[in-house]
């Protein structure tokens, strides 16, 4: 999936060059469910997206969380507290190859759906404010009121501090996917190339929404999956490319460090939860985890 998408980035970039214009544009050949009802979520994007096209810029300032990139290593705040008591563990139950193209049909088999921006959860719907590129600034949205609650601005997370000058134009990093939980909003966020034109890549950032303050930052090369999956203490996210290593993470949602990494085949895409089963699509190859609890029982909190 990433390299024919990588491709596809390449053959635009050049179009976009030539005609010294940007554009930016997002796949919508699936259809994307979630637990909030699919016509709430159809009128709050109709809604938002006339908002948007109407004036973007007229967001009140005090409703835009910019948000200050602390490092491209790893980082922490000081008096933040690692626990590890309850960290989950896979068991890997099944493994086999896949047909690339058909995602939707692995959908259907397993009757799961894929959270992709722009999507809702049962308490907010995130989606990408397009007047920047890359996709860097997210409006969040009560699921419910359709409400605006404010704009997450990660335009500081935008430019890697070292990359390939001859490769700038593909290295920015974008927002991948967020999720709001107990008034923390977790970011990941990346560029779609090799690590070797920019080895600062593939980061999930925790951020304290009360003080706007991050909390941490995962080390780079940790998350380029289209999703992670919260559960229960745990973060499970994806990162791989073309030849580089490809691995399945679980980290720990408490100081972003990375307790538990699976080598896959080939990059992870989508990792999907449905109780206690774990359901990872990679290019190539489609897994299934059984769901643990770091002390052996089974009962994961969501």
């Amino acid at each position: 999936m990433k390299k024919w998408f990588f491709v596809c980035c390449v053959a635009v970039s050049l179009f976009v060059v030539s005609c010294g214009n940007q554009e930016t544009s997002y796949d919508e050949s699936i259809e994307i469910e979630s637990p909030v009802a699919s016509e709430s979520l159809q009128e709050i994007s109709e809604e938002s997206s006339k908002e948007q096209s109407a004036n973007v810029e007229n967001e009140p300032d005090e409703r835009v969380l910019q948000v200050k990139n602390p490092s491209w290593e790893y980082y922490v705040k000081e008096d933040i507290e690692s626990y590890s008591s309850s960290t989950v563990h896979l068991e890997l139950m099944k493994e086999e190859a896949n047909n690339i193209t058909d995602v939707e049909s692995w959908v259907q088999e397993h009757d799961v759906s894929i959270p992709q921006i722009p999507y809702g959860d049962e308490k907010y719907f995130y989606e990408y404010v397009r007047d920047s590129y890359p996709l860097i600034k997210l409006l969040i949205r009560d699921a419910a009121s359709g409400e605006t609650l404010f704009t997450v601005d990660f335009t500081d997370f935008s430019i890697p501090d070292e990359c390939n000058e001859e490769y700038a134009d593909f290295v920015n990093e974008g927002i991948r996917y967020a999720k709001i939980q107990d008034q923390v909003l977790y970011v990941a966020t990346g560029h779609n190339t090799y690590t070797e034109w920019a080895p600062h890549n593939g980061y999930i950032t925790a951020v304290d929404l009360e003080s706007g303050e991050v909390l941490w930052k995962t080390e780079p090369q940790i998350c380029n999956s289209d999703n992670f999956e919260i559960i229960g203490d745990s973060i499970v996210c994806g990162y791989g490319f073309t030849s580089e290593n490809d691995y399945l993470y679980v980290l720990n949602k408490a100081d972003g460090k990375w307790i538990e990494r699976i080598p896959v085949a080939s990059a992870v895409d989508y990792i999907v939860r449905k109780e206690n089963t774990l359901y990872v699509r990679t290019y190539n190859t489609d897994y299934e985890f059984s769901v643990w609890n770091s002390d052996g029982t089974d009962e994961v909190e969501n």
